[in-house]
């Protein structure tokens, strides 16, 4: 297609400078502003502007998803603390690590332990120690234990085998175990599906090699310089 004779390269640039204006001028205007967007009564407007603010990632974005993360709508709250999870920024932790030992609703909580483990900064592991050792929920229990083993250290061994030792509900004794495994890198071959007798034998592996494995660890880590 050829150009008119009277619309220049310069005459189409001026024009798509006015479309542009006038489109910003419109969306200035007319567009949701998201800040006020999270407030909505409307579920779908919340997540659209809780995963807008989560993309600009601004210091006053997650204080704002900090503020959602404690909406009375446990489905915002859940995507609030998701949002927190991919920004990284040391304000966020600190608002998954209030959630993760806060909150009243297991589901948030659990959300929000999880999403710790995309920051392995002190204040994150420290939240996760204190869930695996006082939350009664089972299932938020066991996540911890198990993001504990991502992002802990060998010193939290000792805490994941006070759960294998003292509690008697094998999913969560399974996930402390996996938590175990993941920071001494050995399987214990614990199978919260197997028989009785089949569990006992695996948790007394558990609890007679753990502690030897992380002596020997810490020795190896002694030897090159470095800790664990």
């Amino acid at each position: 297609m050829t150009d008119h004779p009277g619309f220049s390269s310069l005459g189409r640039s001026a024009a798509f400078r006015a479309f542009l204006v006038a489109v910003l001028g419109l969306c200035a205007a007319g567009c949701p502003d998201p800040e006020q967007q999270v407030s909505s009564r409307d579920p779908g407007d919340r997540i659209r502007a809780i995963r807008e603010m989560a993309d600009r990632g601004s210091e006053a974005d997650v204080q704002r998803l900090a503020e959602a993360a404690a909406h009375e709508d446990a489905g915002t709250a859940v995507e609030a603390v998701a949002a927190l999870a991919r920004t990284d920024r040391m304000t966020a932790v600190a608002a998954l690590s209030r959630v993760a030992t806060k909150d009243r609703r297991p589901q948030v909580r659990q959300m929000a332990v999880s999403s710790l483990t995309q920051h392995k900064q002190p204040e994150a592991v420290q939240a996760l120690r204190e869930v695996v050792a006082t939350d009664e929920n089972r299932d938020v229990q066991g996540e911890a234990a198990v993001a504990l083993g991502r992002v802990g250290t060998l010193d939290d061994v000792a805490l994941l085998l006070g759960i294998v030792q003292a509690d008697e509900d094998p999913v969560v004794v399974s996930r402390a175990v996996a938590g175990i495994e993941r920071l001494v890198s050995v399987r214990f071959g614990y199978d919260p599906a197997a028989p009785a007798d089949e569990r006992a034998l695996a948790r007394r592996r558990v609890l007679a090699e753990a502690p030897a494995l992380v002596a020997r660890i810490r020795q190896e880590l002694a030897k090159k310089g470095e800790t664990r």
